[in-house]
């Protein structure tokens, strides 16, 4: 089946198939790619004059135009490296003991005393080392369950037209990648518009009201904008999929629950105070003259006010796309009715 120029498609080869080139942006003569670069021009790249860029789809997926994105953009990382400001707004409440049975801090609690130490609001900060940081500040994968197989081009086919001419006969209902700027007549866009039913009878019939539609008067087409789509089943420690399903997020708010547990140790100086003052401080072993003061205990017995460690983390959002380049997902309109096996 002769394909369609610019058409792109999957090969698990070890080597592209003659009239095909791999995807990975390479630079093309316009002089001897003419009926191409007509249909793609300069969308992913080339001056124009005497080159031309093909989709570049090495370590990317592919992602359907729209929803804020046009063909030939990329985006996307590997891995997400979390600021601050992207961590959940939340705090850690310091345990305390019941009563202070040491004098040194090390190693011990806070704890109840005679005298009173302690206050019912926070005013001042201590040393920004008397709680210890937690974490190193490592990216996380981005990257979604994948297979990696080859993406390549049609460089030599049908030319596709507005009005038809779409190469050999393709099944009512498939999909395929398209790397031009127009849809072929006989094919559209996968943009979720809705279709009569009564001019698109084969086609209902086979999608249904999966994607959308009243199913008495109209349906809907696969809307894969600013999407990537994914087999359906149930893979291997995966979620399952069914015909129609959409999730995902573009970014990701984390709440404090989806945080690693972690704590934050509160450091201390063995040595004796040297300051009354708690404000830019670090906890100490406290004296009265030449004596000692036990301010600390040893096993944990209640939890002090939330607002004695500050809180932390903005709650901002992180981006949660893999690599990928966008291109045009078109769906046959026409063609041979699909029999099951």
């Amino acid at each position: 089946m002769e394909p369609l120029l610019a058409e792109i498609r999957l090969f698990p080869l070890s080597f592209v198939p003659q009239g095909w080139l791999a995807c990975q942006g390479q630079l093309l003569p316009i002089q001897q790619n003419q009926a191409l670069f007509a249909l793609l021009g300069t969308t992913y790249g080339g001056n124009g004059q005497t080159v031309f860029a093909l989709p570049d789809l090495r370590g990317r997926v592919p992602l359907h135009a729209g929803a804020g994105r046009t063909a030939g953009a990329q985006g996307g990382t590997e891995s997400v490296q979390l600021t601050g400001g992207q961590l959940p707004a939340h705090t850690h409440a310091p345990r305390a003991a019941a009563a202070a049975t040491a004098t040194a801090p090390g190693g011990a609690l806070w704890a109840a005393t005679t005298q009173p130490h302690y206050g019912p609001s926070s005013q001042v900060a201590l040393a920004a080392d008397a709680v210890t940081a937690v974490g190193g500040g490592q990216p996380h994968a981005n990257m979604p369950p994948y297979l990696t197989m080859t993406y390549a081009i049609a460089t030599q086919g049908v030319f596709p037209s507005h009005d038809g001419g779409a190469g050999g006969e393709p099944f009512v209902g498939e999909i395929r990648m398209f790397a031009g700027t127009f849809a072929p007549g006989g094919w559209a866009f996968c943009n979720g518009q809705l279709m009569p039913l009564a001019q698109n009878t084969a086609l209902f019939s086979l999608l249904g009201t999966s994607f959308g539609g009243n199913g008495s008067s109209t349906f809907a087409l696969p809307d894969l904008q600013g999407a990537s789509p994914v087999g359906v089943g149930q893979g291997a420690g995966l979620s399952s999929f069914e015909v129609g399903d959409r999730a995902g997020a573009e970014s990701v708010t984390l709440t404090a629950d989806q945080l690693p547990a972690h704590t934050h140790t509160a450091q201390a100086t063995g040595s004796a105070g040297t300051a009354g003052n708690p404000s830019g401080a670090r906890w100490a072993v406290s004296r009265r003259g030449r004596a000692t003061e036990r301010l600390y205990g040893t096993t944990p017995a209640t939890t002090m006010s939330g607002t004695a460690v500050a809180p932390a983390g903005d709650g901002g959002a992180h981006p949660n796309m893999p690599p990928y380049t966008t291109l045009s997902f078109i769906i046959a309109l026409q063609g041979t009715y699909p029999q099951r096996p």
